[in-house]
Parts: C-alpha cells; structure tokens; sequence
C-alpha cells in the first residue's frame, strides 16, 4: 500500500517538473486567467473509458485516488521510472506486479476524533489471477474468516486482510475498514461518489477530496499544529486557508502521449476562489525566484557537477511556466498544465535523482536478502543441533533417489510445520501430490522483487570441494576452515534458480567459482557463512574464492572480505 501510495506522489511530482521549450512568465492578478498558448497546448487525450470500480467505497469516504499503473509505467514519459527498480520495488513491498494491475482504486477518511482515519485499495488485474498464489505473495499464513456470506482472509504475521470480490478484483484494508467497504450498499451516495461517477475517463491518475466532509477535523488539526518549512512562511503559510476556502479538489493525472494535469477546485464562495488562485500565482513565483537564485548562486569553478542541476531545473520551470493555465470563474477555479516533456532535461534530472533512489531501492532489497540468509542460517544451525548434522542436499527414497530439496526438510525449523505435514516425503517433489505444495513457497524461501513462479534463488553449493559434497548430511565438525568465511548458502544469479522443492542446488566449479552466483553489483555476490552471518563477497577483492567453498581447504582467509 505505501509502494502505491509513493507511485502517486512520483507520478505528481514527475506531472509538475516536466516542462518545454521556450520561457514565459505567470501574469499575477488575482481572478484573471492566464494567457493560453495555442502553438504549446496541447488537449489532453481521449481514450476508451474505463469505468471505475465504485462497489467498495463507504459514503463516509472522502478522498479516492484512481491509478493505472499499467499505464504509466507503460508510457514513454515515464519510462525514466519504469526502467528503474521502482516497479519491481512495489511488487516486493506488496506482492503486486505493476504491469498485471487495470487499476488501483485507494480510498480513504477521517474519523470523529482528531487523528482517526482510515484506508483502503480496490486493486483490478487485467486479467484473473490465482487468489493462493496472491496471498502467498504477500504472507506465508492466512486465517479464514466468514462475515454474512461473505469470506475474507486476515494474515497472522499482521498486515492489511483481503477480500476476493471475483478472479480479477481484491479488496484490502485492516479488518475493521474492510467490514466497513464490504458492507457500503452499492447505490450509496455521497459526493465522493457522485464525483467519482462523472470521471470515467481512464485517465493515468485521477484524486478526488470533499474537503468539505473532512474539514472540522483539518481546521482543528491546523489550529493545534505547526506546518514543517517552507508552509510555516509566507507565501506558503496560507495554505492554511485553502481547507476553509475549498469543498472539493478534482486532480486528473496524464502522461499518454503528452503530460497532463488538471487541477479543478470548487470554492465556497467566489471570494475563496480568488483567494486560492492568487495563492498558486504567488508560490509558483516563489519557486521562480528560489530557481532563479540557485542559477545565480552557481560557483563556476565547481564545473557540470555543481551547475547542472540548477540549469535542468531552471529550464524546466520556465517550460513548466509556459505551459501552465488558471481560470477562475465564480466558484470555479481550473489550473492546468499539458507539454511534451524535454527528454534531455527529463534525463539529465532525473539521473540525479533517480540514482540515489535506486541505490537506497538497491541497499533495501540486499538487506531484505541478507535477513532471509540469516533465517535460513539459524534454522540449518537448529537442525544441527537437534539432529548432530545439516540436512544433506535432498531427502532421499529408500533405494537413494532425491526426491525433495533440503528446503523442504528445513520447514519445520523455519515455523512452517503445517506445511512440511502435507508433503508426502516418500514422493518425488512432482508428484501428484507434492506439485501442488510448490506454490506455497515461504517468505524466506522469496529473493526480494522476484516474480512469485515457485523458484527461488537460495541454493546450496554442492559437490566436490564443497561442505555439501555428497548425498550424506554433514557434520558442522567436518569444517574446519573458519566458520565466517565457509559457505553454505548462495544467492544465484537472476535466472538461475531452482524450483524450491525440487533437490536441485548449485553446482560448484573449481575452475570458474563465481558462476551463476547473484550480482549486487558487478562481480559481487551475497551467501550465508556457516557462522551464521549473511556477507557480500566482492570477487574484485578476493579472486580466489574458491576458498570460501572449502570446507577445509586450510587456505588463508583474508581479513575483512
């Protein structure tokens, strides 16, 4: 939910930022609407509609935000994030792959004391989808749980539960919010939905928010409370004033095949129409002037480094200027932004700011990884100490055939004792039986962002020259090299691993001991150490990795690897 709910602010941000090709300044008289540049605006697109889901949304609601991710991680304008790890960050974080979802309908409203509120999802795949395998993704273990005739799911680990309306639809929420979407009638009005009922114009984004049904609770909010900078200063303070002036803010959000963002605010009277476009006039020149000053604050001796971010952006905000309109009308008030982006600016920033993210996206996923190595650690340290050895490589037939994977004999150390008691262990892993078992694959089992295919990517390093060299389980007595730099566990390279049931594991090349393994990053690849710790091994550092396979190889381990 909050991978979604940051795909919004993304998507807003990125809407403001673009801009085109020639400078022009904002006319700033209150009540007058902008100059509208024929030969630079461009009409927002007409598409086939598709309606929006409404039959979850309670009428005590009063914000809605519609996205289609399909849309706009498909879309050559923002292609700047979908070539980044951000689509594959939202599928880790909550089990949905961006380019499966129609639509994702996120609700929302405040209760009757301050700093109640409530949220819920309407997520719509384009097409329908196995409910097991989508609550595996999201958590191991489920209650069931009947409301009416109704059945949802609540995880046991915590979290949001789910409810499948049909193969294509999931309602999700916390429990008590769900109840509440479950039970909303489905010809209940309100003026959410009477909004929402008028915008099925499949735009990539679309917010709504009746600020009137939400506003005792704001305007005691921001009695009580002190606005972060810049909102705490002039011009910016008087946001403070747009709850008390405003009843209802419609945002539409395109980008196909030119950016798009409508803005239409209803006031309560003229008088707060006027006062709310002469506040947008005022802190968009002083975002102008904040621009303008970091260009001319510019020190030439720091070269492209220093320079570059100020010019891209202050080419971007003139573009963004030139294309920007307002129009108030009564108690009407449109402002409106459509340009062709500058791919050049668009990359050039977004380079900037889009690196960081990733590395930070990056730095998530590999910790996410290194606590999974680590769980898989202690459980392979219990089962040694309850049985005097790891488990060997496969559980074996009684004439020794493999049959299941050493994952499937760990699962009752790793808490999933439910789930070993349904394999049948004198069955190969694609038995009638057991083939059904592989799409319950545990979290810990899960490399972060993969797609959910019952594979996984942890595997043991067998063979010669290995602590896994034969069929028989070994002792933790038979390593004796240090602990912290022997091998047990690897993190395989994309594509290269195994159905997690099947007794199918890595096998170790003398000659070439880095293949297959994951890369972090160039020539580096992360494995649990038979002390229990999970370590990045850099292959730039230590060329001979062989070393870190042996279990008693007797080498000499360098320091800090």
């Amino acid at each position: 939910m909050h991978s979604i709910c940051r795909l919004a602010v993304v998507v807003a941000l990125f809407g403001v930022a673009v801009g085109c090709e020639r400078k022009a300044s904002i006319p700033a008289p209150a009540g007058k609407s902008g100059p509208i540049d024929i030969t630079n605006s461009v009409p927002l697109p007409l598409k086939t509609p598709k309606p929006l889901n409404l039959s979850f949304v309670p009428a005590d609601a009063a914000v809605a935000l519609a996205i289609d991710p399909h849309q706009l991680f498909a879309a050559p304008n923002f292609r700047i994030f979908s070539n980044t790890l951000l689509p594959r960050q939202i599928q880790a974080d909550t089990g949905y792959e961006p380019a499966k979802l129609e639509q994702v309908m996120i609700i929302g409203g405040l209760g009757k004391k301050l700093g109640e509120f409530f949220v819920g999802a309407i997520i719509r795949f384009k097409k329908p989808e196995d409910p097991q395998q989508l609550r595996q993704a999201i958590s191991p273990e489920w209650d069931e749980v009947t409301d009416g005739d109704r059945k949802y799911y609540r995880p046991l680990e915590g979290g949001r539960c789910l409810f499948f309306a049909d193969d294509r639809t999931v309602v999700t929420a916390d429990e008590e919010t769900l109840k509440k979407m479950l039970a909303a009638p489905a010809d209940a009005e309100s003026p959410l939905l009477t909004t929402l009922r008028k915008s099925d114009d499949a735009a990539g984004a679309l917010l709504v928010v009746e600020l009137a049904l939400i506003r005792p609770q704001i305007m005691t909010f921001l009695v009580f409370s002190k606005l972060p900078a810049p909102f705490d200063k002039p011009p910016f303070d008087a946001v403070k004033e747009v709850p008390k002036n405003i009843d209802e803010a419609i945002v539409k959000f395109d980008i196909t095949p030119v950016t798009g963002i409508t803005m239409d605010l209803h006031a309560k009277d003229q008088e707060g129409a006027i006062a709310t476009e002469a506040l947008v006039l005022n802190v968009v020149e002083k975002i102008g002037e904040s621009v303008d000053e970091m260009v001319a604050n510019i020190d030439p001796s720091g070269g492209i480094g220093s320079a570059g971010p100020a010019m891209v952006l202050s080419e971007m905000f003139d573009g963004f200027k030139s294309h920007f309109t307002h129009k108030q009308e009564g108690q009407q008030l449109r402002l409106t932004y459509v340009g062709i982006p500058l791919q050049n600016q668009i990359y050039a920033l977004g380079s900037m700011l889009i690196a960081p993210v990733t590395s930070m996206v990056s730095a998530a996923e590999q910790q996410t990884s290194h606590d999974h190595l680590v769980k898989i650690g202690a459980a392979l340290d219990a089962v040694a100490a309850a049985q005097g050895a790891y488990p060997a490589p496969a559980i074996l037939s009684a004439d020794g055939k493999p049959l299941l994977s050493w994952r499937v004999g760990l699962l009752p150390f790793l808490g999933e004792e439910a789930l070993y008691k349904e394999f049948h262990l004198d069955e190969p892993w694609d038995s009638e039986h057991n083939k059904p078992l592989i799409d319950r694959m545990p979290r810990a089992y899960r490399t972060p962002g993969q797609p959910f295919d019952g594979h996984t990517y942890y595997l043991m390093p067998t063979g010669a020259g290995t602590v896994f060299e034969g069929q028989d389980a070994p002792k933790p007595d038979s390593i004796t090299d240090p602990k912290g730099a022997t091998i047990l566990v690897v993190e395989v390279f994309d594509q290269r691993g195994a159905i997690w049931t099947k007794p199918t594991d890595l096998k170790f090349d003398r000659a070439d001991p880095g293949a297959n393994v994951t890369h972090l990053a160039k020539l580096k690849f992360q494995a649990l150490f038979a002390d229990g710790t999970a370590k990045v091994v850099d292959q730039k550092k230590n060329p001979n990795i062989v070393l870190f396979f042996s279990p008693a190889g007797g080498e000499e381990v360098p320091q800090g690897f």
